[in-house]
């Protein structure tokens, strides 16, 4: 985030983090295209619904016990 922000530039945190630079850019892009899905909020699938399920059923078993 320091570096996205521009709260410290790539060399000191290279320096800092023992970091190529290739590699902090590299992430600092990925990160930037990725960054709105990590926000977004996406339907879950019918897959996760059913093992949500089975999960929220095993809870109530187990403190039913």
């Amino acid at each position: 985030m320091q570096l996205v922000s521009r709260e410290k530039a790539v060399s000191e945190l290279c320096r800092a983090h023992k970091l190529n630079p290739n590699v902090l850019n590299r992430w600092r892009k990925e990160f930037l295209e990725q960054a709105s899905s990590i926000f977004e909020r996406g339907e879950t699938t019918q897959g996760e619904q059913q093992r949500i399920a089975e999960l929220e059923r095993l809870v109530g078993q187990s403190t039913s016990a």
